[in-house]
């Protein structure tokens, strides 16, 4: 007791990363300047309600919709 097994290990691993790259993709999402206000609205609730795959598919899809500065 008190010890971590490899897979409870790999398991903590997987949902911090999970954790990092909403938290990520939510703070990019709020900072970022979209062509249409919807746009961030959108985004904020597609990263925010569907947890892993949202963000995944903001970085693939939604980072084209972003106005570079």
């Amino acid at each position: 007791m008190g010890y971590l097994n490899v897979g409870d290990f790999i398991l903590i691993l997987l949902v911090m990363t999970a954790v990092g790259i909403w938290l990520f993709a939510i703070s990019n999402v709020i900072s970022s300047i979209f062509k249409k206000d919807s746009d961030k609205i959108y985004w904020a609730l597609m990263v925010t309600l569907i947890p892993i795959v949202g963000p995944i598919y903001y970085f693939f899809k939604g980072s084209k919709d972003r106005i570079i500065e």
